[in-house]
């Protein structure tokens, strides 16, 4: 088989992928923004096709994705399109056994589907072409053409075409070859396949240059290298060089045939197609030759030699290339040694059964008498079918305005569920921030109140005892014990008057921080009442408002003021710890304790405590016995309402 079998794969990824000139970086977005599984699949795998003939280890490295996040998911589809792909990209590395195992394992998920069957069945008639193994080449191409005339597939049937242009070609009948593919040219116009159509001018060169007509030749590989560079096809773009170096050799301009076999050669090895680089050397080395640069040629060759991949073509003209070098330098073993291995493999490309197989292919897939036939058949179903179409056009204009008005409904109901979503949220931040207004206003109020009272009795009461406590000390004079007892009562009643001064606006709380005005709180109370009282503070130093520091200063002395008055407690411990920006208070007693069901009866204290803890957005937690109660009280500093 020629080289240019190597290549009708490519017409394969036109038709399947519908190959075209493809922004890999925009690509690359949309992956990044795929939300399903299904999405991000589908652009990995355009991604992969857009890179296989310019960047093959990019295009293994994204089918490698694909495979990987389809496993991982179990999505089917995903895992049977990218066996496929291994096996065309296992094709372009030179191992064709491999890629045979991955159609293997692709044709296991495609049961039932007409397409993707005769898709499968191209793939595996050009591997085993490519292998030469023409019996089951020929053997899938009967099977592929069999399922595009089914579906009146004008790329598949293109794709036949040029097929069959390369089967002539490599019997050496050039017209019937040249038939072929100019059909094939004209049926990949009227769909617009460019890629496909570049390889079918590259196909159709090679047929005149085996004519010797290289004018021709010239003509259609340039059109093919023009074509692909429109689709960014470096490996066609390398085979069409290769090609033009060959026509060159023959003309015995060497200079520009080692210049043009180089590139190829080149673009070959650096997109890394080691399936294609050994017929790339063996034209290298065959140049090097004929040009008398004996050491270059073998070196190319032996390299590849080393590690033979390719078709078996691209093998046998290897070792023809080694005998030519052998041959004209006088080593004429080595060249019989050679020349043995080249005969050896160019029997096998075309053999009887090869022939007769052929043969039958022609006999029973003539195109032109299938178009006729198929043409009769329209012309007998020509009038159901107009029938036909009428009522489909029918039903899908009504099936379409159907799913509008369904879509539209849809649509409407949904923004209006939006809409009564985010009214709902507005309502709610505002009954929220209502809530906080509102104790944030019963809060100052309470605390003006207390302001004024502690005032009053300060600067009213206590004034009027300290000026009777004056004019009875002025009377101790006379040793009267009644008088002793009432300046005695008097200084109790003004520290008792100062002591609730002190508790409804304590000075330290307004000089001084939250923790030195809770420290001087509850060593003044200790001083005053019976239970002993420890404050003790944890972790780190707190930073607040001083509407913040109110509040949380009013919650302590609140839970200690009841532990005083109720709980005849005898020790009472408040603590406050700062970790993270979250504040946790807790007060316990061990006194008699209270029934925490009828709180919400007579618990006024307890709801202003939770009051004050709604407003600073805490948490309140507790619980009591009859060996004492515990408060727990924890405030997160980040949503704090002041913040």
């Amino acid at each position: 088989m020629k080289k240019s079998i190597l290549y009708l794969i490519i017409q394969l990824f036109a038709f399947l992928s519908a190959a075209q000139t493809i922004n890999v970086d925009s690509l690359l977005y949309i992956v990044k923004s795929s939300n399903s599984i299904e999405e991000k699949v589908k652009n990995y795998g355009t991604l992969s096709w857009a890179l296989i003939d310019n960047d093959l280890k990019q295009a293994i490295a994204y089918n490698d994705s694909i495979f990987n996040i389809s496993k991982r998911y179990n999505y089917i589809d995903g895992i049977a399109d990218a066996n496929y792909r291994y096996s065309v990209l296992n094709r372009a590395l030179g191992d064709y056994d491999k890629a045979l195992m991955f159609l293997d394992e692709y044709e296991k998920f495609i049961t039932g589907d007409t397409l993707k069957i005769a898709n499968a069945a191209f793939q595996r008639g050009v591997l085993n072409s490519i292998k030469g193994d023409y019996d089951e080449g020929l053997r899938s191409y009967q099977i592929a053409l069999n399922h595009y005339e089914l579906l009146d597939h004008k790329r598949g049937i293109g794709m036949i075409y040029n097929t069959l242009g390369i089967t002539y070609s490599n019997m050496n009948q050039y017209d019937e070859s040249i038939s072929n593919y100019k059909k094939s040219i004209k049926i990949l116009k009227s769909v617009n396949d460019i890629d496909a159509l570049a390889s079918t001018y590259s196909n159709l060169a090679n047929v005149y240059k085996k004519k010797n007509e290289y004018d021709e030749a010239l003509d259609y590989f340039n059109k093919s290298i023009e074509l692909s560079t429109k689709t960014s096809n470096i490996r066609r773009i390398a085979h069409n060089k290769q090609n033009i170096s060959s026509i060159y050799k023959e003309q015995k301009a060497y200079s520009k045939a080692v210049e043009v076999a180089l590139q190829a050669y080149n673009i070959l090895n650096e997109h890394n197609y080691k399936g294609e680089l050994t017929g790339a050397a063996a034209n290298l080395g065959e140049i090097y030759t004929l040009m008398g640069n004996y050491r270059e040629s073998e070196q190319i060759l032996k390299k590849h030699l080393n590690n033979l991949k390719g078709s078996v073509k691209d093998q046998s003209k290897l070792y023809f290339s080694l005998y030519k070098l052998y041959e004209v330098s006088n080593r004429h073993q080595e060249a019989l040694m050679h020349h043995k291995e080249y005969k050896k493999l160019s029997d096998s490309i075309i053999n009887e059964n090869g022939l007769k197989n052929f043969n039958e292919l022609r006999v029973k897939y003539d195109i032109e008498k299938k178009d006729k036939e198929l043409v009769e058949q329209k012309l007998t179903l020509e009038k159901q079918e107009l029938e036909i179409q009428k009522k489909k056009s029918q039903y899908t204009l009504m099936t379409g305005i159907a799913i509008f008005l369904l879509l539209t409904s849809l649509l409407t109901w949904f923004l209006y569920k939006q809409r009564q979503k985010r009214k709902d949220q507005e309502i709610l931040s505002l009954k929220r921030e209502h809530q906080i207004k509102t104790l944030e206003s019963l809060i100052e109020g309470e605390e003006k109140e207390r302001f004024r009272i502690a005032k009053e009795l300060h600067d009213g009461v206590n004034g009027d005892l300290s000026a009777i406590k004056y004019k009875l000390t002025a009377l101790l004079e006379k040793n009267n014990s009644v008088i002793n007892e009432a300046v005695a009562m008097i200084d109790k009643s003004c520290e008792q008057v100062r002591a609730i001064s002190h508790n409804l606006i304590p000075p330290s709380l307004k000089n001084f921080s939250l923790l030195e005005a809770l420290e001087d709180y509850c060593s003044t109370m200790n001083g005053i009442h019976k239970p002993e009282i420890t404050f003790q503070h944890i972790g780190d130093s707190i930073a607040i408002s001083k509407t913040a520091e109110v509040n949380i200063f009013r919650i302590i002395q609140e839970l200690i003021n009841n532990s005083i008055k109720y709980a005849d407690a005898t020790e009472i411990d408040a603590q406050i710890s700062n970790r993270d920006n979250v504040v946790q208070i807790t007060v316990e007693d061990n006194g008699k304790g209270f029934n925490i069901n009828n709180v919400s009866e007579n618990g006024i204290g307890l709801k202003n405590i939770q009051s004050r803890v709604d407003y600073l957005n805490g948490k309140l937690d507790f619980s009591s016995t009859e060996e004492g109660s515990s408060f727990i009280i924890e405030i997160n500093l980040n949503q704090l309402n002041d913040n």
